[in-house]
């Protein structure tokens, strides 16, 4: 089993954010066997108001890649309350809370961006 780390917010912080992202996730799923490996998505400090990264453009994912995707959630206090200061999004942390809910039978991880396309 391989399971894909990829982290993100519902922003539309960058410049074509919602169309790289469901293209890298598209890519990936791809590649990945349904049943068997998992993407979990790190949707880290969006706005409580808001969907999450993966909910705001499921229009545009397939159906393999919504089956794969698992959306971990961190709301803006959990951000607050570990950096008071500095950038809206903590790579290192997102990847931790991804790591320590891979599934049990995982033997494998790529730790990668949505706009990274695997081949």
């Amino acid at each position: 089993m391989l399971s894909a780390i990829i982290y993100g917010r519902n922003d539309g912080y960058s410049y074509e954010v919602n169309r790289r992202t469901a293209l890298g996730l598209n890519m990936l799923a791809q590649q990945l066997e349904t049943g068997r490996d998992e993407i979990i998505f790190v949707d880290y400090n969006s706005d409580d108001d808001l969907p999450t990264h993966p909910e705001a453009i499921a229009d545009t994912l397939t159906g393999r890649a919504i089956g794969l995707i698992r959306v971990i959630r961190v709301r803006p206090v959990v951000h607050a309350a570990a950096t008071p200061s500095g950038p809206p999004v903590r790579e290192a942390f997102c990847r931790n809370v991804a790591l320590r809910r891979l599934s049990p039978a995982s033997k494998w991880v790529v730790s990668t961006n949505p706009d990274c396309l695997l081949i």
